[in-house]
């Protein structure tokens, strides 16, 4: 399933749409990064905040996320061009490269292959050929449209709801079929609230409700992985361990995986061994050998970029030396900011860009030893 909280998810790879998703709807503060759940992670939320359940479960999907203030901002509005990337993550699906038949002029480059693909879907569509209406908020009844075709929630045969604004919009079928699953409610004035943008809050309890119609409820939790499943602890010197888990054991993870093994409420990292083509800690103290073994083991797997995915550029400058480029704008959304590095990795070989303020991107002028495609293909991390 597309969607699956965080705790149900051993092993596997994080998603680094999801890990962007956060971008799309505001940063998150620094420290939300640590938090388990929403109420952790947002200054303005508890347990007891109205659609908490929802909010957290987006929040621990990676779904849906909070702004630099650490504040979530439950009341305020979804904007289309995030509530497109929410959706295009809670779907589960995949960027369409070929952007050939794309048309709208209004969405940034980072978004159009999601866009596309949601359009292919038919779960969204623009106000015109050119026009996605990407800064516009998005309305109550556009989500209603949108979640019940995403989602395939019945819309024949379904008694017209009892909303005073019911026929207010042309997209009247799509509010009875929610409403009809059970997914929203309207005003207590009885109104559903047609042409109203719809708010944060609202937003995660209609999305969830969405997904758990179509998928019968909650998943089934998937059992956790153990050490003694996955590697091996063994002692080295009294009261000491090597512990190692090969790459081979972890399906999806690859050698820029983020290994942990847990035991009790403790976390040890376990990093990359090029030699082991294993992930170990060869110090590791102060718990037995049944303890070790019994911990559990998770991964993830961050998106690796190339630099054409970047929309970047490598054009020759003389024979066989290229100048590479990619904007600063590309990579903020990546968390890059002009003071950092860039670094470029080729094979085994690493290239650094660095800010050109007059380019307003990250460059090297003087790459070679490479081809056009090879440089393309690189890999960006900073």
């Amino acid at each position: 399933m597309a969607f699956q909280p965080k705790s149900y998810r051993k092993f596997v790879v994080a998603s680094a749409s999801a890990a962007l998703v956060g971008a799309a709807v505001a940063p998150a503060s620094a420290g939300a990064a640590e938090a388990t759940t929403a109420a952790e992670a947002f200054t303005d939320v508890t347990v007891d905040t109205p659609h908490y359940e929802y909010i957290n479960a987006l929040y621990q999907e990676g779904v849906i996320n909070g702004f630099e203030d650490g504040e979530f901002k439950r009341d305020e509005y979804v904007p289309r061009s995030q509530a497109a990337e929410m959706i295009f993550n809670a779907l589960g699906l995949k960027e369409v490269d070929d952007l050939s038949s794309f048309t709208f002029t209004d969405v940034n480059d980072r978004l159009k292959g999601e866009i596309q693909a949601l359009v292919n879907e038919e779960v969204f569509d623009g106000h015109s050929e050119t026009d996605f209406g990407y800064a516009e908020n998005l309305t109550r009844e556009q989500m209603a449209k949108i979640i019940s075709e995403a989602f395939d929630i019945p819309q024949k045969d379904v008694p017209n709801a009892d909303f005073t604004d019911l026929m207010d919009t042309k997209l009247y079928p799509f509010i009875n079929s929610v409403a009809a699953a059970g997914i929203v409610d309207g005003y207590e004035d009885g109104s559903f609230g047609v042409g109203d943008p719809i708010k944060r809050g609202d937003f995660a309890k209609m999305l969830y409700k969405a997904w758990e119609f179509a998928n019968g409820g909650e998943p089934e939790p998937t059992p956790d992985l153990t050490l003694a499943e996955v590697g091996s602890a063994e002692s080295t010197l009294p009261g000491v361990y090597s512990v190692s888990v090969p790459v081979s054991g972890l399906e999806g993870a690859t050698k820029d995986s983020m290994v942990t093994l847990t035991v009790g409420e403790e976390t040890i990292e376990l990093a990359y061994d090029e030699e082991l083509d294993s992930f170990a800690d060869f110090q590791v103290s102060g718990y037995t050998l049944a303890e070790l073994n019994a911990g559990t083991v998770e991964f993830e797997t961050p998106e690796v970029k190339t630099v054409a995915d970047l929309n970047g550029t490598a054009s020759s400058t003389l024979p066989g030396v290229f100048a590479v480029e990619i904007g600063l704008d590309e990579l903020q959304a990546e968390g890059v900011t002009s003071e950092d590095t860039v670094t470029l990795m080729i094979g085994e070989d690493s290239v650094e860009l660095t800010y050109d303020e007059e380019l307003d991107a990250f460059a090297n002028f003087q790459v070679s030893g490479y081809t056009m495609e090879e440089l393309m293909a690189a890999t960006v991390s900073n």
